[in-house]
């Protein structure tokens, strides 16, 4: 009997886009951190559910596995394009009052001050802008 092989080319190419796009959306250095890690988390357990969503019992069509598959496919598809319009928006926003804020100060206090709360705030901050 001849043994299949199976190629799954180009599976894992979305993983440096998103690392980098995860990375340069959170701050402070803690945050990312931990984003990161649920990152890596979430990416690593789908080994482990498959164990559970492909049983021999539903050989061989497996139609809750694939479905489970699909479903987080579908989710895995549409949550990137919600976000990004969200970045749009929260950046737009952000934008907008940074503009305001601008216009109302012109001391190097208050821009030093901008600027620590940038660091305090974290990607809260009006002064930070996400990456899309």
């Amino acid at each position: 009997m001849k043994k299949q092989r199976s190629f799954v080319g180009g599976i894992f190419s979305a993983v440096p886009s998103l690392f980098a796009w995860t990375s340069n959306s959170f701050a402070p250095h803690y945050r990312r951190a931990t984003a990161l890690g649920c990152m890596v988390f979430m990416t690593n357990s789908g080994g482990l559910a498959s164990t559970w969503l492909f049983r021999t019992a539903d050989s061989p069509t497996y139609i809750m596995g694939y479905s489970v598959i699909l479903a987080l496919l579908a989710t895995g598809t549409v949550s990137p394009v919600l976000l990004r319009f969200y970045f749009i928006y929260v950046n737009k926003q952000r934008n907008r009052r940074k503009m305001n804020t601008v216009e109302l100060s012109t001391s190097d206090v208050e821009k030093h001050e901008q600027s620590q709360s940038c660091d305090d705030k974290g990607d809260r901050s009006d002064h930070f802008l996400y990456t899309i």
